[in-house]
């Protein structure tokens, strides 16, 4: 993809909800202000992605593996630093286990 499902845009508000007093809430409210498109597809592919780590044993997806094969893919910056990629696939692991809280 040429532009992640997050855009570039969000990329620093999405990392920085770590350090927040509530991240699951700061998570929510930045979802909640992607575009409408976006969200929808990242409430998709989140829910999808449950059934995979639901049934480790078979798929062998932990939501970690999840993070890392497709997180380039839902929240990076413009550049290719691989340090960078790990950070953001570190909020998109996040994603992953806050997704009933977050998108519902």
């Amino acid at each position: 993809m040429a532009n992640p499902l997050i855009p570039f845009e969000f990329y620093d508000r999405f990392l920085e909800v770590k350090t927040a007093s509530d991240p699951v809430a700061q998570m929510k409210s930045l979802c909640y202000q992607l575009p409408p498109r976006n969200l929808a597809t990242l409430t998709y592919l989140l829910r999808f992605f449950e059934r995979f780590f639901v049934h480790f044993n078979e798929t062998k997806m932990s939501p970690e593996n999840i993070a890392i094969v497709f997180g380039p893919n839902i929240l990076r910056d413009n550049t290719i630093d691989p340090k960078k990629v790990a950070t953001a696939n570190e909020a998109t692991l996040f994603l992953l286990q806050h997704t009933a809280e977050v998108v519902g």
